[in-house]
């Protein structure tokens, strides 16, 4: 047999292959399997972009002494660098996710599960009005994902809601320690789509900088807590947001209810194809 015929003979085969790629990438969700170099690298620079917007943030925050000053320079800073591409559902989101987590934590602060180094405004600095804001919205910038109408909700709402009064109803450490285990074990085994775990990470990421640069610089700390500066709860809190904001924070932004449309994707997420 030839070389030109043995070529031939194996074109079949590999159309085959990149066919069953193809399908396989279609039904999990994995578009990532068909990108070129050039996509790929186009959603690197992306999460770059958007990690660094948040690490600037709080550079701001770290730097800038005047807790009014530093408000400013964050809105100013953030309407800037969100204006491109900036829908109303994020401006909603970010609203509402604010208010949300400013009673929150107000909520905390009273209880001295934590606290602030200044208390301008509700036993916190001016910034953390804002914060929460961010960090949801920066998360979407930098994951982003396909979210599809009709999704069961019911599951989630109630593992966040189990989350939630987790801190209002157990105060010992290590028992709310194991409670919010036990909720991020239950919601990655009902929900572990890889958007799931690329928000878990990521918010893992920021939790990591945030504690750390507020324990470091005495920005705030945990009067409660037993065995470190940071309570055992600490990081279980960021990743159980980080899956929370997966499952009901993304659809609150992508999801088009009036449309009628059976999938949103939007060109900048880390998920959409191309």
């Amino acid at each position: 047999m030839s070389v030109e015929q043995s070529n031939r003979s194996a074109r079949p085969e590999q159309q085959s292959l990149r066919q069953c790629v193809a399908e396989f990438a279609t039904l999990s969700g994995c578009g990532w399997l068909e990108e070129s170099g050039r996509s790929r690298h186009n959603r690197l620079v992306n999460v770059i972009n958007w990690a660094s917007q948040f690490l600037i943030s709080i550079g701001l925050v770290i730097v800038i002494t005047d807790n009014r000053f530093k408000l400013l320079a964050l809105t100013l800073f953030w309407l800037v660098s969100f204006s491109r591409k900036g829908t109303r559902r994020e401006a909603v989101f970010f609203v509402v996710t604010a208010v949300i987590f400013t009673f929150a934590n107000f909520g905390a602060l009273n209880n001295g599960v934590f606290r602030f180094r200044d208390s301008d405004i509700l036993l916190m600095p001016w910034n953390e009005l804002l914060m929460w804001g961010f960090y949801g919205l920066n998360s979407w910038r930098v994951v982003g994902g396909e979210v599809y109408d009709g999704v069961d909700r019911i599951s989630s709402i109630l593992l966040a809601v189990v989350f939630a009064v987790s801190f209002s109803v157990i105060r010992d450490e290590r028992l709310l320690a194991s409670a919010l285990l036990c909720v991020l074990v239950v919601a990655l085994f009902r929900y572990h789509a890889k958007r799931d775990l690329m928000y878990v990470a990521y918010f893992a990421f920021m939790g990591l900088v945030v504690e750390g640069y507020g324990l470091h610089f005495g920005y705030l700390w945990y009067p409660k807590t037993q065995y470190a500066s940071l309570p055992l709860w600490g990081p279980l809190m960021w990743l159980n947001i980080g899956w929370i904001m997966s499952r009901l924070g993304a659809p609150l932004i992508a999801e088009p209810s009036r449309l009628g449309v059976q999938k949103a994707q939007l060109d900048r997420s880390w998920f959409s194809r191309k």
